[in-house]
């Protein structure tokens, strides 16, 4: 095999999040001596595009996953199931294609069931090894387990401690042999010395439609009317803003060095409680309100496992109360312990073996 590696990098699309956490890996690949191709959909490509517009970035078959507004959440996702299983075997076929093409080595999948190889090997990120469904628990860990044996090796992005972030999402219960934790993934660096706080605060959204929309709307009527400035990062939105006021500036998009800089310097910080939200957060050692999506119970369990570590408040979209959430906010010290790098000797290793192969 040639000296250096060719490795594909290709997070899922339901939001942002599986996207921006790939940031650190494929640095850690390109800093081992590996080449890396990307591949995506929508805005999580346009993202790695940004960051590394040098590398090559191929679109791949997205899922096209839409939460409800008011259907319940299980229901909706059982209503999509048969093209999620559709695109699951498209994307099977289309990575078998792009191995010939590319003369790819190996594949790294952020939560893409169908990127898989028997002819490369095929790694699988997700910190949800046991997923948050209550009626469906049994039936669902069998089949996350049957569809991830294909893969050689499951990274964790989260520590093995009693610190770590998924809690129950990926500790505890019995885990696959293959299973390795790489510690958080955050596209930010933690600076040595935080700046100082100026003042106003930061509201970031994310996640898919149309409950993006929702949340935006919801906060707007409380934003309008607060005398402190606001950003709003809307997260790719392609509707205009609300307009609530001069004080409340809104952007659509921040790159990755303006966004740490308003996370650390905002007085506080709301958003979702996606997992790739929380981790940058934990990298910065920012407390922040945290409101998951309804329904979307990975979403609710990680809100009460930040809020239960100490590191934020949990609200809930339809009994918003953000003036008290904010004073409970202020009464939190901002987290300061440093995470042991993980990521760095998985990732050498595994390029290391593919150039011995």
């Amino acid at each position: 095999m040639s000296q250096q590696p060719r490795i594909l990098v290709a997070p899922l699309d339901w939001g942002l999040g599986h996207a921006t956490r790939c940031i650190p890996v494929v640095h850690g690949f390109l800093q081992a001596g590996a080449d890396v191709v990307l591949a995506g959909t929508g805005a999580g490509l346009a993202i790695l595009r940004e960051v590394f517009p040098h590398l090559t970035a191929l679109e791949i078959p997205g899922y096209d996953v839409r939460y409800a507004q008011r259907t319940p959440m299980a229901l909706a996702m059982a209503w999509q199931m048969p093209r999620v299983m559709r695109t699951i075997k498209e994307e099977h076929h289309w990575l078998d294609e792009q191995v010939s093409r590319f003369n790819l080595d190996a594949v790294v999948s952020d939560n893409r069931y169908g990127l898989w190889s028997d002819r490369i090997p095929s790694v699988f990120i997700s910190h949800q090894i046991h997923i948050q469904a209550p009626a469906f628990a049994g039936s669902l860990y069998r089949w996350q387990l049957r569809m991830i044996r294909h893969f050689r090796e499951i990274w964790v992005p989260d520590d093995p401690g009693e610190n770590n972030l998924s809690g129950d999402l990926s500790h505890g219960q019995p885990l696959p042999a293959n299973l390795r934790y790489v510690g958080p993934l955050s596209r930010f660096n933690a600076p040595d010395v935080k700046p100082p706080r100026k003042g106003g605060g930061l509201v970031v959204l994310s996640g898919p439609e149309p409950q993006r929309t929702i949340l935006e709307h919801v906060l707007a009527r409380w934003l309008k009317d607060q005398p402190s400035p606001y950003m709003v990062v809307r997260g790719w939105a392609k509707s205009p803003p609300p307009d609530v006021g001069v004080h409340v500036k809104w952007m659509d998009h921040l790159p990755p060095d303006a966004l740490q800089k308003a996370l650390l310097e905002a007085d506080h910080i709301i958003c979702r409680s996606g997992y790739s939200t929380l981790m940058d957060l934990d990298r910065l050692g920012r407390t922040a309100i945290v409101i998951p999506t309804p329904g979307q119970t990975e979403q609710e369990y990680l809100a009460e496992r930040w809020m239960t570590l100490g590191r934020g408040v949990a609200c809930s979209q339809h009994s918003l109360q953000l003036d008290a959430a904010l004073a409970s906010l202020k009464q939190l010290p901002d987290a300061n312990f440093k995470r042991e790098d993980l990521l760095t000797p998985v990732v050498k290793g595994f390029v290391d073996s593919l150039k011995s192969c």
